[in-house]
């Protein structure tokens, strides 16, 4: 773990399965968050053979005819101090994410597949002065039980060296402004802060200033995508309503891009209507003034695809009031425009006529 010591905190629950209309069937319960447990000892702690020190996030719920089922609860928070820590073959120490609900019906029967998403990696810290395992942890450990160097490894047990671990950056942005040579890479961010959110996976691109990605399609419309807390390049994901909030609330910008090519790009001026619409889980033209494909995008949007409004502009649903059926996941929703942009429903492409390609949404 990386901050352990300034946000030890139980996982967080998973969310309900969602049930689409009236005639649908409840959806699956959202399995319970892991737990929070310190143990310290100033000796050795040792489990049996087949002892086990367990933070794990419930399994969500299967969901009724046609409903979702519930998202897994995400793992706990374990940090264990002692002198020597000993966990023989057979032993465990895991805080594991829930496995999500199922979805019982048939897609076909329903018209569409509700899926919900296992439940996140929680946190271990180690606090020791040596250590012998051979048993599971989950995470895992970094490297052996020597002490974590720097912030740590993503997504393994942190062993802590004498040294306090570093708070969690809240975005890409803010680690961008405390090191600026940070490569492109995955990082551990806490979006928000000292809230009830857990810490999430997040791929930062550092090379451009530190934009920190949201929703990676894979090609794929968001409703064949997964939510998940660790969305990286090409994985088909996006992150969950409330992490994108959180960013959305101290970031200014959301950029739309084409994974393998950074001339098939806009990019939000700040503080405009995107990341407004962002924040309250909007898509980001709902409310747009742009109507025609001769409109001036340049007050709302900026980079190569915005030298015109041809891909930005739309006629269908344009008020904010009658957008609430194009809301997160669903990105952009050029209504009424086949040559505009479709990042919605089972759609991932810069103009409807076209395929569909690996698009990236990023915020800063």
């Amino acid at each position: 773990d990386l901050s352990m010591r300034t946000t030890f905190r139980p996982g967080s629950g998973g969310g309900g399965g969602g049930a689409a209309t009236a005639f649908t069937g409840a959806g699956g319960g959202g399995g319970g968050g892991g737990g929070a447990l310190r143990v310290r000892t100033e000796g050795v702690l040792r489990l049996g053979a087949e002892g086990a020190i367990l933070a794990n996030g419930g399994a969500g719920g299967a969901g009724g005819h046609c409903a979702g089922g519930g998202g897994g609860g995400s793992g706990g928070a374990i940090h264990l101090v002692a002198s020597r820590l000993e966990v023989p073959m057979g032993a465990r120490i895991e805080a594991r994410g829930g496995a999500r609900g199922m979805f019982t019906s048939d897609a076909g029967v329903c018209g569409y597949r509700v899926d919900s998403a296992d439940g996140g990696l929680g946190r271990i810290r180690l606090d020791v002065a040596e250590c012998a395992i051979s048993g599971v942890l989950a995470p895992a450990l970094a490297s052996g039980c020597e002490a974590t160097p720097g912030a740590g490894t993503l997504e393994r047990v942190y062993v802590g060296g004498g040294a306090e671990a570093p708070e969690l950056a809240r975005s890409c942005a803010e680690l961008f402004a405390r090191d600026a040579t940070l490569p492109d890479a995955v990082y551990a961010l806490d979006v928000d802060g000292e809230g009830p959110l857990g810490p999430i996976a997040a791929h930062c691109l550092m090379s451009d200033g530190g934009w920190t990605m949201i929703m990676a399609s894979g090609g794929l419309g968001p409703d064949d995508q997964r939510a998940e807390t660790a969305v990286r390049p090409a994985s088909r994901t996006y992150l969950p309503l409330a992490y994108v909030q959180a960013l959305a609330a101290i970031s200014r910008e959301v950029r739309i891009r084409t994974a393998s090519d950074p001339t098939r790009m806009i990019t939000s001026v700040p503080d405009t209507l995107a990341i407004e619409n962002l924040r309250i889980g909007h898509v980001l033209n709902a409310g747009s003034p742009l109507d025609a494909a001769t409109d001036d995008p340049s007050p709302l949007w900026t980079g190569p695809f915005a030298l015109d409004a041809s891909r930005l502009w739309h006629t269908c649903e344009q008020p904010p009031a009658t957008m609430t059926a194009s809301a997160y996941p669903d990105v952009f929703h050029a209504g009424c425009n086949s040559g505009g942009l479709h990042l919605r429903a089972h759609q991932s492409t810069w103009a409807v006529a076209s395929p569909n390609e690996a698009l990236e949404v990023l915020v800063r």
